[in-house]
């Protein structure tokens, strides 16, 4: 699945996926969300076993809105 959306004011892109870990088999949630500041593209990512999803999800979507963007190299184009 992906999503054009904003991730804190930027345009982005979210890819959202699900697969098999190729080492344990285990089924996997994964999560990239892509942003440009400037002239730096920025990749954020998470994986998570599925069946533990709904425990560790909503900490992960809570480190990513703390996350913060700063300015080094966003005047340089």
């Amino acid at each position: 699945k992906k999503e054009n959306t904003k991730y804190k004011g930027e345009d982005a892109v979210v890819f959202a996926l699900e697969g098999k870990d190729t080492q344990s088999g285990v089924d996997v949630v994964y999560k990239t969300t892509y942003f440009r500041n400037g002239k730096w593209v920025y990749r954020l990512h998470y994986a998570i076993e599925k069946s533990k999803l709904s425990k560790y999800q909503p900490i992960m979507e809570s480190i990513l809105d703390q996350f913060k963007i700063g300015s080094y190299g966003a005047e340089e184009s």
